[in-house]
Formats: structure tokens, C-alpha cells, sequence
């Protein structure tokens, strides 16, 4: 299922990000993850099949661990230890902003009203509203 998929893709971000981009600097990382789970959104808009749709749910495993990976690496190599508490507060403002919550609930509306393409149109939503939120 996809949820195997994601927790596979994010296990494997764990394990192998650090090879993979060794040389890269941490804020770089993070665009590169952020470009990823946009670029999968992109794709899961405009696709209905199932391998595909699996793929997609590896990467963005992959994708979300790693930028939350790198993304506390760098708040602790680069911010203070008296103030990484509001600097943190900051970079998760969104999940308690009450714009975030009514956007995740029109798109969960349209998935399921929408006819035949509701899914689909779901994702695109999604990746207009990431590239927006960046």
C-alpha cells in the first residue's frame, strides 16, 4: 500500500541521503527535497496508475524525511541554543495556521466530489499550494 511505500521511502532517506549528496551544503539538500516532493505532485496529478502511484508515495517518503532531516540539522549547526525554540516555532507555524487546515479540507472536498478525476486534481492542489507555501 502506499503508506508501506512512504514509510519504506522515508526509512531510506534515513539511510542513504547522507551518501548520496555528501558534498552538498544542508540548505541546498533541502531544495533539492522540497523540488522533489513538488516535481511527485506534479506527476501524481496527471497519472492513474497504481506502479506509478507507488513510486510517487516512495519518493515523497523520501522527499519529507530527508528535508526534516536536514532541516533540523541545519537549525542546530546554525542557530543558538537560547533562541532554536522560536526559530523552530517559526519554520512550524504552518501546521497550526487555520489557512493551512481550511486549504487541506477544500482539497479533501474536491477528492472526494470531484467525478472521475478527483484524486488527481487533489494532487495538482497540493503541488500548487507547496510551490505557494515555499
Amino acid at each position: 500500500s502506499a503508506e508501506v511505500t512512504y514509510a519504506i521511502g522515508a526509512v531510506m532517506a534515513g539511510l542513504i541521503a547522507n551518501y548520496l549528496f555528501k558534498k552538498v551544503k544542508n540548505v541546498y539538500k533541502i531544495i533539492i527535497f522540497s523540488l522533489l516532493i513538488s516535481a511527485t505532485f506534479f506527476v501524481l496529478a496527471f497519472t492513474k496508475n497504481l506502479g506509478i502511484f507507488l513510486i510517487c508515495s516512495f519518493l515523497i517518503g523520501i522527499a519529507n524525511a530527508g528535508t526534516r532531516i536536514y532541516r533540523m540539522d541545519y537549525l542546530f549547526r546554525n542557530v543558538g541554543n537560547e533562541i532554536i525554540g522560536r526559530v523552530n516555532g517559526i519554520f512550524n507555524h504552518g501546521h497550526a495556521d487555520r489557512g493551512d487546515d481550511i486549504r487541506c479540507c477544500i482539497h479533501a472536498y474536491r477528492v472526494y466530489t470531484t467525478d472521475h478525476d478527483g484524486a488527481s486534481s487533489g494532487y495538482y492542489d497540493c503541488d500548487i499550494d507547496f510551490d505557494q507555501s515555499r
